[in-house]
């Protein structure tokens, strides 16, 4: 197939300049299909409705893939009061979980399907992405795919509605359930990042499996090319994305209370980053029970490069779980660099996250379950031991993290898309 027959739109709410994890994934779709020979066009939300912006991010995007956004003014009035410098404030209110179905962006994904059917006959569109959470962007895809003959890949980067809010009604149950079955019964090809998310949706749709596939998140070699890789006098330990998950934070740094009262030494020691934002809860918790005897920075937001920099700096990096403990289908985005970076990586995930699959049998974890704090203890002493020991050799992963780049990624959906004429 030629290159002017490659008319692809990918619509993602979540795109650079917007400075957040969720983005990172629809900006190496863009990347690395432009540079394979496809013709880009991206639909996302206006940059204006976000506290955090990243422009750096729009060097990596090819000259030739555009990108359209479309302003949602809902937004741009809730980020007035949600977060002040590195805190979340709160969640959404009552009222607006009744009324907004299924989230928060459905007013959003509704006004941009004028332009998304724009695009798609000015630009002879063939192919079309969409990228979720969140999952009213599937009306956009649902919306086209009824009018137009094009090929539709829905792309789920976290489990169906993965907030660790029920449905506040049976209405509201319904409904979401209606979607998520017309998605999958109109989307040409659904893809996930875990294993375990494959599988749920194979036995919730056992009569269209072969519509299921396994595209993992991953890491852009190219970002790490240029990052320098240092390790501190300190035991230092950098957690890198929005720190939300109380149950693991807690679990992990009750060990290291633990660990400082059987050895007073640790504590002018051990000092604890964060890059990025912090949920209210686990911030008050830090601030109140923690920090007055482990050292705690809170670095706040930073550009993705300055992000991976830190993390490079520290001594060993940290990824914590999803929101909640049940929640067990969810990969952090930041595992994967953390594994690509050549240090120590400690996962606070339990024995039966999907994560713990990845981890498995790559040199220099330290796997903490949340669940069993004896066995937590015991792992983070033979941290603190081979810290006391002198300066680590630098930890190579990269043979074993093949599959999981950027442009694999990139590529598998490019099969996928290709695949179905």
């Amino acid at each position: 197939m030629s290159a002017k027959d490659k008319n692809l739109l990918l619509v993602s709410y979540y795109f650079p300049p917007i400075g957040m994890g969720g983005v990172q994934r629809a900006a190496k779709i863009a990347k690395y299909f432009a540079r394979a020979g496809w013709n880009v066009t991206v639909l996302a939300a206006h940059q204006e409705a976000f506290p955090h912006c990243d422009a750096s991010l729009l060097d990596d995007i090819p000259d030739q893939v555009e990108i359209i956004h479309v302003y949602d003014l809902k937004q741009a009035k809730a980020a007035l009061g949600k977060t002040s410098g590195f805190v979340i404030k709160k969640a959404s209110s009552l009222w607006s979980r009744l009324m907004r179905l299924p989230d928060s962006k459905i007013f959003w994904s509704k006004k941009a399907i004028e332009s998304a059917e724009k695009i798609v006959r000015e630009k002879s569109i063939n192919y079309l992405i969409t990228t979720s959470p969140p999952p009213s962007v599937n009306y956009i895809g649902l919306n086209l795919k009824s009018k137009f003959d094009l090929k539709w890949l829905a792309d789920f980067r976290d489990p169906w509605f993965s907030d660790d809010l029920p449905p506040l009604t049976p209405f509201h149950s319904l409904s979401k359930n209606k979607l998520e079955r017309s998605i999958m019964q109109n989307a040409d090809i659904v893809t996930v990042v875990t294993h375990t998310h494959l599988q749920y949706l194979k036995h919730r749709f056992p009569e269209i499996p072969e519509r299921f596939y396994h595209v993992p998140n991953g890491y852009d070699t190219e970002d790490l090319d240029s990052i320098e890789q240092s390790f501190p006098d300190k035991l230092v330990i950098t957690h890198c994305g929005t720190l939300c998950s109380k149950f693991s934070v807690t679990a992990f740094f009750d060990t290291m209370l633990d660990l400082i009262d059987m050895d007073a030494g640790l504590r002018g020691q051990l000092r604890f980053e964060q890059v990025g934002m912090v949920s209210r809860d686990i911030h008050q918790i830090i601030s109140e029970k923690y920090s007055p005897r482990i050292a705690v920075n809170f670095y706040g937001y930073m550009e993705h490069r300055l992000a991976l920099e830190k993390l490079a700096q520290s001594w060993a990096v940290i990824v914590f779980s999803g929101i909640t403990p049940g929640n067990r289908l969810v990969i952090p985005g930041k595992l994967y660099e953390g594994l690509a970076l050549s240090k120590p990586l400690i996962g606070v995930f339990e024995k039966e996250s999907p994560a713990c699959t990845i981890l498995r049998d790559m040199p220099g974890i330290y796997h903490l379950d949340p669940d069993d704090p004896i066995r937590m203890r015991k792992i983070m002493q033979s941290l603190i031991a081979a810290y006391r020991s002198g300066p680590p050799k630098k930890i190579s992963r990269k043979a074993r993290l093949g599959p999981y780049t950027r442009e694999d990624q990139a590529t598998a959906m490019a099969r996928l898309l290709e695949g179905t004429d």
